[in-house]
């Protein structure tokens, strides 16, 4: 299921390559999204063309040291975590699903 979200994530950024995708949880329970080959430049121009994001992502409580730096936006749950990016990308109802059932049927690679 992670094809559909790098799928999903290279159509919402298609100025940079993304190779693949991780769903990570780090040491402190925080869940975000990895982008490969250029995690850093994928989130920045995530960033740049969607500057609403941090707005949404500060709505469902994300880490704020996360918002200040250009990584993926952390979330205390992987629930906030698929609402910030459906709300973001305004993902039709069944891409939303496709979502979450990608996210929540993921392996979490813990970080």
């Amino acid at each position: 299921m992670e094809r559909f979200l790098a799928c999903l994530l290279a159509r919402a950024v298609p100025e940079v390559c993304v190779k693949s995708v991780m769903l990570v949880r780090s040491s402190l329970r925080h869940y975000w999204i990895r982008v490969k080959p250029d995690h850093y430049e994928y989130w920045e121009c995530f960033r740049q063309k969607y500057p609403q994001g941090t707005r949404i992502a500060l709505s469902l409580e994300a880490s704020r040291p996360s918002l200040e730096r250009t990584f993926c936006p952390e979330f205390s749950s992987p629930e906030n975590l698929i609402k910030w990016l459906s709300d973001v990308l305004k993902l039709t109802q069944g891409e939303k699903r496709l979502l979450t059932l990608s996210i929540r049927g993921g392996r979490w690679s813990d970080f």
